[in-house]
């Protein structure tokens, strides 16, 4: 998807370049991007029953003289004492329309049945200025006919995301580096993304709860974006941002932006500096132990960090602890999943007397590295 840069480039002798381009990948088309709910400003009156059917807007007129006259359209309609002709003629005026039955001439869109139901359910408008009658287009509900009766339709209004929305301005770096200035960081990337951007295209995928990954964070944008994103749909999704701290940049930079957001949003962060471990020519068991002192990192990155997340699950990585925890099993009540270390020697009955309880049990660091 094309994506506007700046909105204006240098004077050049050629073209000037003011886009760049969003690449999305899916494994799958069908059920991973939602449309969004469109909302027109001409939705713009409400009424009693804006809660189920939403605002609505008059733009229809129930009378047309450009669809060819219907004789059977043309009828008096009675709204509050009142008597309403289409095109706002009167009753002799209307009598000499229907004994002539022109070809063209005013009439209702809807029929008399029809009518009668809109009244019925106040989805026709008088309009004092121009004495003629509206119909209402709710945002979330139509009229339906059913047989020989009508009913109300509830649905959604929506519409995909376009290929050229990413053009908009609020899209532009001009605009990351204005929100970069709210936070003196303006001066430190020569080409930043603004969170609206990376928020919209969160937008479209189904998950609120989903995991999203920045490998090459810088800023923290995608972090600023999540939780924005969160505070205004309700949404549960984490982030996890990755740097190589070049420059000090996760230090000075990517973690202080995303703490204040945590602090204005309400949420949880934490960082973990961690380091490569080479183990080409080892075996297995001779740095298993190096890679368990990492599972309560990885716990925590899986299931949250959050003091009532982390009581429902127990890492135990040695005998002593294990036996702890088997002997005062009835105080364990919250926990629903435990990790065992690689060198615990657990008896078939303790096992069973685990699973008996619906806890989950895995072995570390197995469960994290079984692939390696």
């Amino acid at each position: 998807m094309p994506r506007i840069t700046k909105k204006s480039g240098k004077s050049t002798i050629s073209f000037s370049k003011n886009h760049d381009y969003v690449l999305i990948y899916s494994k799958s088309k069908s059920n991973v991007f939602v449309m969004k709910e469109h909302i027109d400003e001409g939705f713009k009156y409400t009424d009693e029953h804006v809660d189920k059917r939403g605002p609505y807007k008059l733009n229809q007129t129930l009378d047309y003289n450009t669809l060819g006259y219907v004789n059977s359209l043309d009828f008096p309609i009675q709204i509050d004492g009142r008597t309403f002709y289409p095109g706002s003629v009167n009753e002799e005026e209307f009598k000499l329309r229907k004994s002539e039955n022109p070809k063209d001439g005013f009439r209702w869109r809807w029929s008399k049945d029809l009518v009668k139901f809109g009244i019925e359910n106040e989805w026709i408008v008088v309009n004092e200025k121009t004495g003629r009658l509206y119909t209402k287009t709710y945002l979330k509900c139509t009229i339906k006919k059913t047989g020989k009766d009508y009913q109300i339709d509830y649905f959604s209004r929506t519409k995909p995301m376009s290929t050229l929305e990413l053009i908009e301005n609020k899209y532009s770096n001009d605009n990351a580096r204005k929100e970069l200035d709210s936070f003196k960081l303006e001066d430190k990337f020569e080409y930043p993304k603004p969170s609206s951007l990376i928020k919209r295209l969160l937008e479209t995928y189904y998950d609120e709860s989903a995991v999203i990954l920045d490998f090459f964070a810088g800023s923290g944008t995608t972090g600023h974006a999540v939780l924005e994103l969160n505070n205004d749909d309700g949404g549960n999704r984490s982030f996890i941002l990755c740097t190589n701290n070049q420059n000090n940049i996760c230090d000075n930079i990517t973690y202080p932006r995303v703490q204040k957001l945590i602090n204005d949003f309400g949420s949880n962060l934490r960082m973990y500096d961690i380091g490569f471990m080479p183990v080409k020519d080892k075996l297995y068991l001779e740095y298993a132990d190096d890679l368990i002192v990492h599972m309560k990192d990885l716990v925590e990155f899986q299931y949250g960090f959050t003091s009532e997340k982390l009581t429902k699950y127990l890492i135990l990585l040695d005998d002593e602890s294990i036996k702890g925890f088997l002997d005062n099993i009835n105080s364990y009540n919250h926990v629903e999943k435990v990790f065992i270390g690689i060198n615990v020697l657990l008896s078939s009955e303790s096992k069973k007397l685990i699973l008996d309880r619906g806890i989950d049990l895995f072995i570390v660091p197995d469960y994290y590295y079984s692939d390696f």
